[in-house]
């Protein structure tokens, strides 16, 4: 997989633009240069984590859901540029990720949540090899308890971020800011909107990735061979599920059950601790 790392400041303004009529009126459309710039910058905090630089966004997110969306006018804006200025400052960076890590993750809500996500996931039937790698998955909480299912995906999660830490988290975090340059924000009604869809997108990846038996296996190999595998597998997982993400409702369809018992908010902050 060709990885590289960059900063925003790199990436040419076109690319920054969605291809859309931007007008005086349009105020929402006017600044979302603006908020993907600020979504990038908090992504990559160089001193806090992956995760913390995702809460960092799910929170200024939904700071702003209330005043930056669709139809927004100047007024709101007055609001959105002091919780701009309100998030970038360093101290208050700090105290709100202190907030994050003191949150505790009670595994039975984010084995449900698991469970949801993938079975979700094999039920859809548009894209063919995503419901092929869904099912090679899916196949495992079958033969076994749930518990005993997740409790692999948790150790194959944590043995890979040990042994191979740098390499998940520039896949993923090359993932998140792809997925900021590429994927419009016009789209979604709202930021926080758009956000959860994002980490709605990498909590499949993730499951379906520390869930799948070929890369459990790849856990137990040697560095050389281990580093390999990840990345052979990694490709494969990347590519189906943004692929069905484009050309399928399947994140839709899963967003929608995710979102019938659990505030917008709490749902992304779960989805972020996957």
């Amino acid at each position: 997989m060709n990885v590289v790392t960059g900063d925003a400041s790199m990436i040419p303004r076109p690319l920054l633009r969605p291809i859309c009529k931007v007008n005086d009126e349009n105020i929402y459309l006017r600044h979302v240069d603006d908020i993907r710039t600020v979504l990038l910058s908090l992504l990559a905090t160089p001193h806090f984590t992956l995760n913390e630089g995702s809460f960092l966004m799910a929170y200024f997110s939904n700071q702003i859901k209330d005043v930056y969306k669709k139809g927004c006018g100047e007024d709101e804006l007055v609001e959105v540029a002091n919780q701009i200025d309100f998030i970038t400052r360093i101290e208050v960076q700090e105290e709100i990720v202190q907030q994050y890590r003191t949150i505790a993750t009670d595994g039975s809500v984010a084995l449900a949540l698991g469970s949801v996500i993938l079975e979700s996931a094999a039920a859809n039937k548009s894209a063919h090899g995503f419901r092929q790698l869904a099912m090679e998955v899916l196949a495992g909480i079958l033969e076994t308890e749930q518990a005993a299912f997740f409790e692999a995906y948790d150790q194959t999660q944590q043995t890979l971020q040990e042994r191979a830490g740098k390499q998940l988290t520039q896949y993923f975090g090359n993932f998140c800011a792809h997925y900021l340059v590429h994927n419009p924000l016009i789209d979604a009604d709202s930021l926080l909107d758009y956000v959860q869809r994002l980490f709605l997108t990498k909590a499949l990846i993730q499951l379906l990735m520390f869930c799948h038996p070929e890369m459990q296996a790849a856990a137990k190999l040697p560095d050389d061979e281990m580093h390999a595998e990840i990345e052979r597998i990694s490709i494969r997982i990347f590519y189906l599920v943004t692929r069905a993400a484009h050309h399928s409702k399947v994140l839709t369809n899963i967003q929608e059950i995710l979102e019938r018992d659990t505030e917008q908010f709490a749902l992304t902050t779960l989805l972020i601790r996957l």
